[in-house]
């Protein structure tokens, strides 16, 4: 179940902790009250542009490159080339046709292993930014965690300002108040970004699968087209094979291509949104 955008994105700050922190702040040094929190604030902002640097780049695309790549080697491979015309059905075209043919699907055969190939290490790599993105989230939302306590610390510490007499701790105070809006600004980017964290991973999730069942049809055309052309029967044998079969057999296999194309393109959609407003959140943190 989604956590809501606005939802606490880690436990409240150890109370140890915030004491210590506000037990620190110095009321009467205005430079420490201007910078308070900084390294919290650097420690989130770097985690954010960590988590969007991760979840950008073309894995989607170049998936999509590859199953393109794919369609194309089987368009190329027409069965109607197998039947001879002219003056070269006179003259035993029909064999020779049959050899050119199975040459030339061989070769497509051996380049969809290579696209095979290269659709599987595309998926594992996306499973491994899965895997680090996990890692970074958990990173962020311990960084958020110490940022909380710098706001818990900073507020309390305000408070009691407030509450002494004079000119310099009210200028104290409101300084101090300053500096946790600007704190409280990041935080709030920060939250708004990790759900798009896991919207990324939803949206890489099912790739594999739909990849994997695009490399299932391709192994499934090169069994279906090898035995209708005979590729493992001895050359010098006469074969005519069913031009129908093998043409229903490619079209099965690039309706096939086709879907799992489209469902990537929908990913990459759904994905560059979240990125987008990843990019937003990082370039925010930053200001």
């Amino acid at each position: 179940m989604s956590r809501p955008v606005g939802a606490p994105v880690a436990p409240d700050a150890d109370a140890a902790r915030v004491a210590a922190i506000r037990n620190s702040i110095d009321l009467r040094d205005k430079g420490s009250l201007e910078s308070f929190g900084e390294r919290a604030r650097r420690e989130v902002g770097a985690s954010l542009a960590r988590l969007h640097a991760e979840a950008g780049g073309r894995e989607l695309g170049d998936l999509s490159d590859a199953l393109r790549r794919a369609g194309d080697a089987v368009r190329a491979l027409d069965p109607a080339m197998l039947t001879p015309t002219g003056m070269a059905n006179l003259f035993g075209g029909r064999g020779r046709r049959l050899n050119w043919f199975r040459a030339k699907f061989d070769a497509a055969a051996r380049a969809l292993d290579g696209v095979t190939a290269e659709l599987r290490d595309r998926t594992h790599r996306i499973e491994k930014k899965g895997h680090s993105l996990n890692t970074l989230h958990e990173q962020a939302r311990g960084f958020i965690l110490e940022l909380d306590a710098h706001l818990a610390a900073g507020r309390a510490r305000g408070a009691e300002a407030l509450n002494q007499a004079g000119e310099k701790a009210a200028e104290a105070a409101e300084c101090l108040h300053s500096r946790i809006g600007d704190l409280e600004g990041l935080r709030s980017t920060a939250i708004q970004q990790l759900p798009l964290v896991r919207m990324v991973q939803n949206v890489d999730a099912p790739v594999s699968e739909a990849v994997e069942r695009a490399v299932g049809a391709i192994a499934a055309w090169k069994t279906d087209w090898s035995e209708r052309l005979g590729m493992q029967l001895d050359p010098r044998l006469k074969l005519r094979p069913d031009e129908g079969g093998l043409e229903g057999a490619k079209t099965r296999l690039l309706e096939a291509l086709a879907a799992t194309e489209a469902s990537l393109a929908e990913a990459r959609g759904r994905r560059g949104e979240a990125e987008a407003e990843m990019e937003q959140a990082a370039k925010r943190a930053k200001a």
